[in-house]
């Protein structure tokens, strides 16, 4: 895999961030008074209806050779993002380069969540983001999953 095609997955994890934090301004997602813990189900519920106003929008394009298929909810507190990378073909990735890539790249996403004050709902909660990749033919390539005890701190 070349450095510059390295250095567009960065730029497509940077895209990324900003994905994250519109979707959730947009949901206007934070409030001044204290969110109590949801039950799972209840959780899951809301979680369903968040991605079914964010799915309205999809898909929609990060950058250049990155588009954002959907969001799920799924059962235990999780929330996946469905991403393709439309100029890439999993025949010509170098699956081991592309993981050591991605676990340096990790923590951008874990400080987003962390700082960001429009994910305070996801953060209260306890919500597991997935952050699936797959090629232009839709072929998976790689997850990403940031949990709870990845971004949890002092803002919660």
């Amino acid at each position: 895999m070349s450095t510059l095609t390295l250095k567009r997955i960065f730029i497509h994890f940077i895209g990324l961030i900003t994905i994250i934090i519109n979707l959730a301004f947009m949901l206007h997602l934070t409030q001044d008074q204290e969110i109590k813990q949801l039950s799972d189900k209840d959780l899951f519920q809301a979680l369903k209806k968040i991605a079914g106003e964010i799915n309205k929008t999809m898909p929609i394009v990060v950058e250049s050779g990155l588009r954002c298929e959907n969001v799920n909810a799924l059962p235990g507190r999780k929330f996946q993002y469905n991403f393709t990378i439309t100029d890439l073909l999993k025949k010509e990735v170098d699956t081991t380069l592309i993981k050591n890539f991605i676990a340096k790249r990790k923590p951008v996403l874990t400080n987003a969540i962390r700082a960001d004050s429009s994910m305070q709902f996801f953060r209260q909660q306890k919500v597991i983001f997935i952050y699936t990749y797959r090629d232009k033919y839709f072929n998976y390539l790689y997850n990403i999953t940031v949990k709870p005890e990845d971004y949890q701190d002092t803002f919660n």
